[in-house]
């Protein structure tokens, strides 16, 4: 997944070149196989979606509205053919959800752009991908806890799905940041802060592995955590740790946390 891997790297631009190799590669796969069945056919639609991700990493915004252009004309094309694959599925829920879940004024940006979003659609699609064993497994757990917060995913909440991904990868920086601030939100911050002890062990024993942002990321959650324990001079000690790492779309959390304490 993009987010984890940037998180977890740090080098946003070998990343963004790594990503798009890894799409030429998988497009050609796909052109090659197409005739071969609606799974290889679909694959098309899965490289279309991860390049809108992609140029919008890169602030290349009127790429990715190209792009996402495309993407919804091969998926109205592609609903009127029976064959349902995972592919489609995991297409289905992304493209909708995603551009259902953007802010108003971004919506109405896409709209003027011509494109649409059917959240509901995108919901019973990842509803049906959830029940299904599939390779999107974990992205689509991923996905269902971020879109869970909407009434009209009709889902489980985001805890349960970032609870059931920490347990699988309990080592995993950025699945214990998400549950730990799932877990935050939920008013639990002893469980949060349990949630982040294995990564800030392993920052303990090595201060500069994963990136400047996943460090201030746990950082600052631990420190969240500490705050609402009544744990104060912890908590200091880690709003100081969060600011010396902290990239700018970090630096909100950590100026929030700091606010807090001065109160």
């Amino acid at each position: 997944m993009a987010e984890m891997e940037l998180a977890i790297e740090g080098d946003d631009q070998a990343v963004h070149r790594k990503q798009g190799r890894r799409l030429e590669v998988l497009e050609a796969f796909a052109r090659d196989h197409r005739g071969e069945g609606a799974r290889f056919a679909d694959l098309l639609l899965e490289v279309q979606l991860r390049r809108v991700r992609l140029f919008i990493a890169q602030d290349r915004r009127a790429d990715a509205v190209s792009e996402a252009r495309a993407a919804q004309r091969t998926l109205e094309v592609r609903r009127g053919r029976r064959a349902v694959t995972p592919t489609f599925l995991y297409a289905e829920a992304v493209q909708n959800l995603a551009l259902a879940g953007a802010d108003w004024p971004v919506q109405l940006v896409l709209r003027m752009a011509g494109l649409r979003a059917d959240g509901a659609r995108g919901a019973r699609a990842l509803k049906v991908l959830l029940a299904k064993d599939s390779a999107y497994g974990l992205e689509v757990r991923y996905l269902a806890r971020t879109f869970a917060v909407s009434p009209d995913a009709d889902t489980r909440g985001p805890l349960a799905y970032s609870a059931e991904l920490h347990r699988r990868f309990p080592a995993n920086p950025q699945l214990a940041f998400d549950h730990a601030v799932d877990l935050l939100e939920a008013k639990k911050p002893a469980e949060a802060a349990a949630a982040l002890a294995e990564p800030l062990a392993r920052l303990t024993a090595q201060p500069d592995t994963w990136s400047a942002r996943i460090r201030a990321k746990l950082y600052w959650a631990a420190g969240r955590a500490a705050l609402d324990e009544g744990k104060r001079h912890e908590a200091e000690r880690l709003a100081e740790r969060a600011a010396r790492e902290a990239p700018p779309d970090v630096r909100d959390r950590v100026r929030s946390l700091k606010e807090a304490l001065a109160r």
